[in-house]
């Protein structure tokens, strides 16, 4: 790991930081289904009002899936389209696994997720030991938008976990793949860690 002598906590994002995605098995599964204008379905999804409201909570899973069925060229079952809509969450590679439970033994962790009612119940039945904040789990606390209603690059949500945990931004690290996540981050008073395929957080913590 770099030189962070003053780090005592690390907010990890989730998102091909620690959980790997890809949102073209979600393209691929939306046109099996159907869905008309496959890319411009996800771009309306996951840029625009639909997932950033999604995101935030505040519409519901099921308005989600209706306004995603008006796109398909046939009726769509929840399942369908769940089945779909996760489609892109992957794995958490078992090495990574391990660094954070090692990470555990010197710093606070906690975890801060961009997300949606839909993927979260996926992904936390999967891996429910180490994303739920219980006794078993590597994060002291984890932050998701949709509960928050704030998310990422958003300056607030920053600043309520900051009050929330009690923890100093100047002790702390941020890690996520998103330039502007990261610098609104450092905007807040976090240092920070920018993830990408060359700088995985094998390589940062190495």
């Amino acid at each position: 790991m770099k030189d962070f002598k003053q780090i005592k906590n690390i907010v990890f994002d989730l998102g091909n930081v620690i959980l790997d995605v890809n949102p073209e098995l979600t393209l691929k599964a939306f046109k099996k289904l159907g869905i008309s204008n496959t890319e411009t379905t996800y771009s309306l999804a996951t840029e625009k009002g639909l997932f950033i409201d999604f995101e935030l909570g505040i519409i519901s899973e099921q308005e989600f899936r209706n306004k995603l069925s008006s796109f398909a060229n046939s009726k769509l079952t929840d399942t369908d389209l769940d089945n779909a809509w996760n489609a892109m969450l992957l794995t958490v590679p078992n090495e990574r696994i391990e660094l954070l439970y090692a990470l555990t033994h010197k710093f606070n962790l906690f975890l801060l997720s961009n997300t949606n009612a839909i993927h979260y119940k996926k992904y936390s039945c999967e891996y429910s030991g180490m994303l739920n904040a219980n006794t078993s789990s590597v994060f002291q606390k984890c932050y998701y938008s949709h509960i928050l209603h704030k998310r990422k690059p958003m300056l607030d949500i920053f600043k309520y976990i900051i009050n929330d945990s009690q923890i100093k931004p100047s002790e702390t690290l941020f890690v996520d793949d998103l330039q502007n996540n990261i610098l609104a981050a450092q905007k807040t008073g976090f240092n920070a860690a920018l993830v990408s395929p060359e700088n995985d957080i094998l390589t940062i913590f190495s």
